[in-house]
């Protein structure tokens, strides 16, 4: 066989140089503050919508509606468990989405927030005049539809994470604008909540409570939130496409992409666990302000140190935090130990008192700025599930970590309210020691528990910066062929 002359491959190896550096200008781009703002709204406009469902839903159907805690807590865990099943078919079917100019996951946010958002205020707007029968199959319904619905809509904008740049950097700083937005959203919906149901139940005494205050205060923060959602998945540029032989995808092959993979294992069982503890919490929340401090209206000062630990938290402590230890593994190590430390400490404290919102706030701030890091390493992921695999699924790997959030979300509440219910609470009245103690450790020391295991997981993930980059450069190497 006749060789190549030397000045034929060193034009071949020009030639495919320039092929890989135009690649790298397609996909590894620098973004704009403006277009991480474009992105990142969204969470704003989805926690403050969602926030009801989280914070609030429990204590509605209980309180207002009259449903026993053992049946809101056994839907809860039903729903999410069925939800584990849902996650994965809409991750697959948004990977296989044709992509025709407009990307495959913006539409899948855009009209998946608007069903999200009309399922909510469908689900508020029970009554309690209703037979019990009845407002049982109503809260069935509502609440699987506003789970498929909250699944297309946010699988797929979590997706988007990885496929707006392939630079690693880049994605941390998406991913901790993202969560800056993320906790304004809910700490705002927190911080107007119970002023605006008292306000909309229209009784005039300043505490009352009606199930058309709440309904009310949840079509307020829907009209509201739900224009960031649209404007995210018009503006937003997908950029990080899959291979071009990638036309359907074997079921296998995705499996592969994401149980061949340590890193995708590793930060799902992360995401479980701040599932189990935000979303544990954030139930618990009003319970042991109402029940425990006996003052209801403290919800609004922790949301309001919630909003001021999301800006703190993922807008600076998050980045510094990063730019200090590099290794995002490494970075939710330190948020969440501090995080868990200082959760505990407040359990031991007064509840309600200012050293214990002092603690909370630290708590708060810690966690804002771990799961900035955790959101970003979802798209690192994926690349190394498309090195391994040779398939680059998105939306498969983030419905995965969707589905353990959201696990982790189902199981928190449904303990804590099991637990509270097994423990004697009755409500509309005062609780017995027991009971508060409960809510006191649902408050504090299960945060606490939940951060140790994330560290715990995290002693594993090693992947450096620098064996991002040789993956990254790979991949392009690939395309580029």
């Amino acid at each position: 066989m006749q060789r190549e002359s030397p000045s034929k491959q060193k034009e071949g190896e020009k030639a495919m140089s320039n092929i890989e550096k135009q690649a790298e200008l397609a996909t590894n781009i620098k973004l704009s503050f403006r277009q991480r703002i474009d992105y990142s709204i969204s969470e704003f406009g989805y926690n403050s919508i969602y926030y009801w469902i989280s914070a609030f839903m429990a204590v509605f159907l209980t309180d207002q509606m009259g449903i026993a805690a053992g049946a809101v807590s056994f839907l809860t865990l039903f729903v999410r468990i069925f939800d584990g099943i849902n996650d994965p078919i809409i991750g697959s079917m948004a990977d296989r989405s044709v992509d025709k100019g407009k990307g495959k996951y913006k539409p899948w946010v855009r009209w998946g927030a608007l069903a999200m958002s009309l399922s909510i205020i469908a689900l508020f707007a029970m009554q309690a005049s209703w037979s019990y029968t009845f407002k049982m199959i109503y809260m069935w319904v509502t609440y699987l539809l506003v789970t498929i619905f909250s699944t297309c809509c946010n699988m797929p904008f979590g997706a988007l994470n990885g496929v707006l740049t392939s630079d690693s950097g880049e994605r941390a700083k998406l991913s901790g604008l993202r969560m800056v937005f993320a906790n304004v959203g809910a700490s705002w919906a927190g911080l107007i909540a119970v002023p605006l149901i008292v306000f909309f139940s229209g009784v005039g005494d300043g505490t009352t409570q009606t199930p058309r205050g709440y309904l009310l205060a949840v079509i307020v923060c829907v009209v509201i939130g739900l224009p960031t959602l649209f404007w995210s998945s018009y503006k937003v540029k997908e950029v990080v496409k899959p291979p071009k032989h990638q036309v359907k995808i074997p079921m296998k092959k995705q499996f592969a992409a994401f149980f061949q993979n340590k890193y995708a294992i590793i930060i799902a069982l992360s995401f479980f666990m701040i599932g189990f503890c935000a979303y544990g919490k954030m139930t618990v929340m009003v319970f042991y302000f109402t029940y425990v401090c006996n003052n209801a209206a403290l919800v609004s000062i922790a949301a309001t140190l919630g909003l001021v630990a999301a800006i703190v938290g993922s807008g600076f402590v998050g980045s510094w935090v990063f730019s200090w230890l590099k290794n995002k593994g490494t970075c939710l190590i330190f948020c969440y130990g501090l995080s868990g430390l200082f959760a505990v400490i407040g359990y031991f404290l007064t509840p309600g008192s200012t050293l214990w919102f002092i603690t909370f706030a630290i708590s708060q701030v810690m966690h804002c700025a771990g799961i900035g890091h955790a959101y970003g390493i979802v798209g690192d992921t994926v690349d190394v599930g498309e090195y391994k695999s040779g398939v680059r699924v998105d939306g498969f790997i983030s419905s995965f970590v969707s589905l353990m959030m959201k696990a982790g979300g189902a199981v928190g509440p449904a303990v804590l309210i099991a637990w509270m219910g097994a423990a004697g609470y009755v409500p509309n009245v005062a609780q017995t020691a027991t009971v508060q103690n409960v809510m006191n450790i649902g408050m504090n020391l299960i945060t606490g528990l939940c951060c140790l295991l994330i560290v715990i997981f995290n002693l594993f993930f090693d992947l450096t910066p620098e064996k991002h980059e040789k993956i990254r450069l790979e991949l392009e190497r690939r395309r580029a062929e």
